[in-house]
């Protein structure tokens, strides 16, 4: 199985074995320079060109899957999948799979980084590169936290702005439906957040402000508004979504602050869950930074965005829960308001809003298309979620039941029941 937990969790594996990286092409290479910093050599490439086998990389010897095999039944081995795109990652661990192979040891690249997180500690992982990783890691949460994620989109829409927007908060189908727009040759923006990023704001020189606030300044957002615009936007069953919105910000964001070392996984997951419930909830007063970037909440959101920005209360509107959508058309503005659960059903009702009868969805943001794929199913049979979180959701939750009827609200907290405590 790829990326068990508990590889994760204890580095131990690595250290003890011969490392093979699956993938002789510069993310591989890339992969043999992150391991051998830690202190863990590699032994073998392994990979499917024909014409890469007997080769080798700074003289370590390129194999065959067949050799590989071999190999496993020779010796104790690791091996890490280190190819850039999820469908390669998905090829060789189908042939991974079809070999038979001991080892219980494989890695894909996000879970080899969420191994080295959770393990810097360590005492075979060498000091210099425990200090730069935890440094690389926090890097790479303040750059896409400060600039590219989400803000980068709202600026490029800004700019140049588009008749139809695909706008909502995060880890709600919306790629699936933007994918499919360009799909279609369909042009569209796909937005998360348009209000002026306070905290972006502190990030950046104070020579630097003025330009910025001006992009974001309320002149721009009139221009917005001022135009004859078609909205889509999507709401989701809100305990998945904080699951999924977890391993979408280590993705996106790196580890740290999500991973601490000594933790495992599983309990860096509960822990962020539970933060995020004391957040929700009001219980937390001092929020840092990264938990106040977070804070486009499942409901506040279409206060804080939709209803700022563009002055429509989605929830003084009826929505049809039965059918799964409603349209909604107030001044120059259309919105097509649709539930996730129920996106396969409503591919009619797309095509028709945007006028595309042939409009056909693709899934491209699912858990199963992310790097994080094999993580996930583990953790989220394993996790615990906390009540509290379950109660402020589910239970005298008007913006819930906006959305969702009873029968549909048991049938989400009957699939979390071995989950919540």
């Amino acid at each position: 199985m790829i990326d068990l937990l508990d590889n994760l969790d204890n580095i131990a594996p690595l250290l003890g074995r011969k490392i093979v990286v699956y993938g002789a092409g510069e993310q591989g290479k890339r992969c043999r320079g992150l391991l051998e910093a830690a202190n863990m050599p590699v032994s073998f490439f392994c990979d499917g060109d024909a014409q890469k086998h007997g080769t080798r990389i700074r003289d370590i010897a390129v194999v065959s899957p067949a050799a590989l095999q071999r190999l496993d039944r020779e010796e104790d081995i690791a091996i890490v999948i280190a190819v850039q795109a999820q469908n390669l990652t998905d090829e060789i661990a189908d042939t991974i799979e079809r070999l038979s192979l001991r080892t219980q040891s494989v890695y894909t690249l996000f879970g080899l980084r969420a191994a080295l997180m959770l393990n810097l500690g360590h005492p075979m992982i060498k000091d210099q590169f425990r200090i730069l990783f935890s440094c690389f890691e926090r890097f790479k949460s303040t750059v896409a936290d400060s600039f590219y994620t989400p803000y980068s989109d709202a600026l490029g829409y800004m700019m140049a702005p588009k008749r139809l927007l695909v706008y909502s908060s995060m880890k709600t189908g919306t790629s699936s439906v933007y994918n499919s727009l360009n799909r279609l040759g369909l042009e569209s923006s796909h937005i998360h957040r348009f209000r002026r990023p306070e905290y972006l704001m502190s990030l950046f020189h104070p020579h630097d402000r003025g330009a910025l606030a001006r992009i974001y300044s309320d002149e721009c957002l009139d221009l917005i508004r001022g135009q004859n615009l078609k909205i889509i936007t999507l709401f989701r069953e809100p305990i998945a979504r904080e699951l999924s919105l977890c391993f979408q910000y280590m993705d996106d964001r790196g580890f740290d602050p999500f991973l601490k070392t000594g933790d495992t996984l599983t309990e860096s997951c509960e822990r962020w869950i539970k933060e995020r419930a004391a957040i929700i909830s009001g219980a937390s007063k001092e929020l840092s930074p990264n938990a106040i970037s977070s804070m486009a909440e499942l409901f506040s959101w279409f206060d804080e965005e939709l209803k700022a920005i563009f002055g429509v209360d989605i929830f003084s509107y009826p929505f049809d829960r039965e059918r799964g959508y409603t349209l909604i058309r107030q001044d120059n503005v259309e919105i097509l308001v649709l539930k996730l659960e129920m996106l396969d059903k409503l591919e009619g009702v797309i095509g028709e809003f945007v006028g595309a009868p042939d409009f056909k969805l693709i899934n491209a943001n699912e858990a199963g298309q992310k790097p994080y794929k094999y993580i996930y199913k583990q953790v989220r049979g394993q996790i615990r979620i906390p009540r509290e979180l379950a109660s402020i959701y589910y239970y005298n939750n008007p913006r819930m039941d906006h959305f969702y009827t009873e029968e549909e609200k048991a049938a989400f907290l009957k699939k979390w029941e071995k989950n919540i405590e």
